[in-house]
């Protein structure tokens, strides 16, 4: 995850990290560790995607 501390206080965009190739990619969408070191602290734990092209 790509977290960007924006103007606003406690305020932060999270971006997915994409991996890919010619078949297509995988992204984990969100990481509960890198989320509570660097905006804050949630129960959630985490979200993949991916993408297998036909």
């Amino acid at each position: 995850m790509i977290v960007e501390r924006l103007s606003i206080p406690e305020v932060a965009r999270v971006r997915p990290r994409r991996f890919g190739d010619a078949r297509g990619y995988f992204s984990e969408v969100f990481n509960a560790r890198v989320f509570r070191q660097q905006v804050a602290d949630v129960e959630f734990v985490q979200d993949n995607e991916a993408l297998s092209g036909a």
